[in-house]
């Protein structure tokens, strides 16, 4: 079996079992506080968890993408200026459906919304926790955002489910697309410092 972290094989020495191999490369990947973003069993993706790989006999390659707390949140601040525009802009449009009493058309939009909500809800969750070790004043900040954020996503799923549409509206228009866009000057701030410290 061979096996590829971030595309370079890694090499073990002796000639140890497939289990051996993927149990000392998890050693690894813990030790270095790395976090693994995808799995490949002979080219294909997996969800499973790289230690349920052990019980299965005819593995040729396994391939292993990681990164590390830092880079991932980097990565998705970084998505994030790009994505949170949009997420503003539609959430203020399901508002304006719900406004016009097209339910239907809202409905079918906000659960396509909900998906980037609760991606933004990990995003600012993973930004406090790191920054909360790493920069303290970072830190504070995010803990303050997903607090706010956390407590405008409780009252919205207690709108949902009460189908209180004109509350729904509301919500998204004058509290979470306004926040977006109330939270992007910090996150410039996160990418501005990253990408002087390449200078």
């Amino acid at each position: 079996m061979k096996i590829f972290v971030n595309n370079e094989e890694v090499i073990f020495d002796g000639d140890g079992t497939s289990g051996e191999k993927i149990s000392e490369l998890m050693k690894t990947i813990r030790g270095k506080n790395l976090i693994i973003l995808e799995t490949k069993i002979d080219g294909v993706v997996t969800r499973e968890d790289i230690l349920e790989l052990l019980k299965i006999n005819q593995i040729g390659q396994v391939e292993v993408t990681v990164t590390n707390q830092h880079n991932l949140i980097i990565e998705g601040l970084d998505t994030a200026l790009d994505y949170l525009p949009v997420l503003q802009k539609g959430l203020e449009e399901i508002a304006g459906l719900f406004q016009e009493g097209r339910e239907g058309e809202g409905i079918a939009l906000f659960l396509e919304a909900h998906t980037g909500l609760d991606w933004l809800e990990h995003i600012l969750r993973g930004s406090r926790i790191y920054f909360q070790s790493s920069n303290r004043d970072l830190g504070v900040q995010f803990a303050e955002v997903a607090e706010g954020y956390n407590e405008k996503l409780t009252e919205l799923t207690k709108a949902w489910e009460n189908r209180d549409y004109v509350l729904i509206a509301d919500l998204l228009e004058y509290e979470l697309a306004p926040f977006i866009e109330e939270i992007m000057p910090l996150i410039n701030k996160v990418m501005e410092a990253e990408n002087h410290k390449g200078e």
